[in-house]
């Protein structure tokens, strides 16, 4: 995860088709040049693969690239759906804001299953900014979507859970994130959630349980002060224990807005926090920039131009660089 938005794919109900394999090879990180895009990409299948661009399965141990089987082939949709990828990074639900799709991180996907008409705003909100629509993963069965405005009203969201094994839909609660625009919902081992939002420009990653009983409660995460708008990767350790925060800013070494004064061109640093000590501290500094870390705790991943470069977090500096296909 992290403070990037996500998007998405679609298409085909039929063995993944297999891009040949990318030879991995050492390589320096090469200074971003204008004009030339990264690569979006996050861990999944619990660190084994990186999803990259929302269009491909990474498996760094082969330097092979997987098409996803559900996207249309060709350049990437201008306004892709949006997917969502539950807590063990193996399955997802494909959102194309009217309907849902889930199914393995592999495909196939099932059917389509429409979304309920959301209740009517009062006349009185019919011309504001439109609604925002975000899907995540709940528990193993159930898929939540939460509809918005990026700046609601107090008690203005509304939320519904797709049940994927009887394919029913129902009211659910709906977590909130400490900015006005919740625009991500990330799941982690057992209730954890990890909230991303913004208000104003300026980004927020917060921490919290949700279940759909309660709804969602205080959960003992780091408290981050990114003002006024210092990137972050956060992510949850695989075993549950720790969550990891990969950023420029010196979370531990200043905790009073970290962010501010940091150039942009600052190395990256690796920090954990321990859920049972509740304690911040510092994995790794000089970093590549975006860099995320693997779930398994051992490894690192950041993008470059039209390629992505993975290493071993004891040697960062000696990383494998795979080319991104084009579609």
């Amino acid at each position: 995860m992290g403070l990037l938005p996500s998007g998405s794919t679609r298409k085909r109900d039929r063995d993944v088709a297999q891009a040949r394999p990318s030879a991995a090879r050492p390589a320096e990180p090469s200074p971003a040049l204008p004009g030339e895009p990264r690569p979006r990409i996050r861990w999944v299948a619990g660190g084994d693969r990186l999803l990259v661009d929302e269009r491909w399965l990474l498996t760094p141990a082969t330097g092979s690239f997987t098409a996803l089987p559900y996207l249309p082939p060709g350049k990437p949709d201008p306004t892709p759906p949006t997917l969502a990828v539950d807590a063990s990074g193996t399955r997802v639900a494909l959102f194309d804001g009217k309907s849902l799709r889930t199914g393995p991180l592999k495909g196939p996907l099932g059917p389509r299953v429409r979304l309920p008409r959301w209740p009517k705003r009062a006349a009185s909100e019919e011309e504001a900014e439109p609604a925002r629509d975000v899907p995540f993963w709940a528990s193993e069965r159930h898929v939540v979507v939460r509809h918005a405005r990026d700046y609601p009203d107090e008690g203005e969201a509304r939320c519904q859970k797709l049940d994927v094994d009887t394919r029913q839909w129902s009211s659910a609660p709906c977590p909130e994130g400490e900015l006005p625009t919740l625009w991500e919902i990330d799941p982690g081992p057992g209730n954890w959630v990890a909230l991303l939002s913004s208000g104003e420009g300026h980004p927020n990653v917060a921490f919290a349980h949700y279940d759909l009983q309660k709804g969602q409660r205080p959960a003992p995460g780091p408290k981050l002060d990114l003002y006024p708008s210092g990137p972050i990767e956060a992510s949850f350790s695989k075993d549950g224990a720790r969550i990891l925060l990969a950023t420029p800013c010196p979370l531990a070494e200043r905790p009073e807005r970290p962010c501010e004064d940091v150039p942009d061109d600052a190395p990256w640093r690796l920090y954990a926090w321990s859920i049972p000590q509740r304690a911040l501290a510092l994995v790794r500094a000089g970093l590549p920039a975006d860099v995320t870390p693997s779930p398994k705790g051992d490894t690192l991943a950041w993008p470059e131009p039209r390629r992505v470069c993975v290493a071993p977090l004891a040697e960062p500096g000696k990383p494998s660089c795979f080319p991104v296909p084009t579609p």
